[in-house]
């Protein structure tokens, strides 16, 4: 019995240094891992709300950068096809288009595709806009109609014009605002690389 009680008593300090390193383990790991990926969250507003992934746009190989608080996650898009010779540009245009309390525009992202003797080329373009570029996106006109725009039911629409005139868009909202499929016109038909330099 004594050696049992002997044994039984060289474990206790063996047992007593593991539960203190499990603790500190524990500890360290909510400290530097946990909290932070946490506060992560927070500041981007995302706690306790579906995180907005990737697999959210058509295109998952597309990288975003973090939306803030105060942005609206609003993805847009339309197609643009020019014609040179053998090489055709088909472009997509993505938007996390305006900030919740001053509803002006954050930045826009472009996926270009060049086809070129049926081989296709991806470019990917992201602007930035600054405060020196929000007088050139006018005002937005919201139309609260359903109607529908080439086979798909729209909510409504909303339109978008440049100040100078030059540029009219319009955006055709679904599934209650999270998507639009945004249709660029202009005047004189310019190139989709001049219409983002408009922007840069």
């Amino acid at each position: 019995m004594k050696e049992k009680g002997g044994k039984r008593s060289r474990w206790k300090p063996a047992l007593r240094i593991a539960s203190v390193f499990a603790c500190i383990v524990l500890f360290f790991t909510a400290v530097f891992v946990l909290l932070p990926a946490q506060l992560a969250e927070w500041r981007r507003g995302t706690a306790g709300e579906p995180a907005v992934s990737e697999s959210y746009y058509s295109d998952s190989s597309l990288k975003f950068r973090a939306v803030n608080r105060t942005e609206a996650v609003e993805t847009a898009e339309f197609g643009f096809v020019q014609e040179d010779g053998d090489t055709t540009v088909v472009s997509e245009k993505y938007y996390v288009f305006f900030d919740k309390e001053s509803e002006q525009p954050m930045f826009v992202m472009a996926q270009v595709g060049v086809l070129r003797g049926g081989r296709r080329e991806d470019l990917s373009v992201i602007v930035e806009l600054t405060e020196a570029h929000y007088d050139r996106l006018a005002d937005f006109y919201t139309l609260e109609n359903s109607s529908s725009v080439g086979g798909v039911n729209v909510l409504y629409e909303t339109e978008l014009k440049q100040t100078d005139g030059e540029y009219v868009s319009k955006a055709y909202f679904m599934q209650e605002n999270k998507r639009f499929f945004l249709e660029v016109m202009s005047g004189i038909e310019e190139s989709l690389e001049h219409y983002l330099n408009e922007f840069i």
